[in-house]
């Protein structure tokens, strides 16, 4: 009903030849998940803050979905480097190890898709990027 009201909103402001044309859709989403390994710093629990920083990236990747007011980015690319910078900068990180982003992608038949990416492009302009349900922390094997 909300697109429907939209579409005879936006018909009433442009020419009769585009109004015919005019579609209202929902924006695609597309998800994005991560996964890595990770040395906390000393002091700080590992089961919490593995939780913690897997909440803070989907925070990070979906910021609109938390915070009133936050704009979507239709369209918008996204680096694995931002992702891994926003992880490094957390103040119980020590160091972050084999770091990998992947887009996952529903195909026609409803089928999930996942590829793994240094930079993921939307495939469409109604496009967004979200944050995967989850994301891979483990904790960097060998070490302690």
């Amino acid at each position: 009903a909300t697109l429907e009201e939209i579409r005879e909103y936006l018909s009433g402001l442009v020419s009769p030849f585009a109004a015919e044309r005019l579609r209202v859709l929902n924006p695609l989403y597309e998800k994005i998940r991560v996964e890595f390994e990770v040395e906390f710093l000393r002091g700080f629990d590992r089961g919490y803050y593995a939780e913690e920083l897997d909440r803070e990236i989907v925070r990070f990747l979906s910021p609109w979905a938390f915070e009133e007011g936050a704009d979507i980015a239709f369209g918008g690319k996204i680096h694995s480097s931002s992702i891994l910078k926003f992880v490094e900068k957390r103040p119980y990180v020590d160091y972050v190890k084999d770091f990998r982003m992947y887009r996952i992608t529903k195909g026609p038949d409803g089928t999930e898709s996942s590829e793994q990416t240094e930079e993921a492009f939307p495939a469409t302009a109604r496009s967004v990027f979200v944050s995967s349900a989850g994301h891979t922390v483990r904790e960097v094997t060998g070490c302690r």
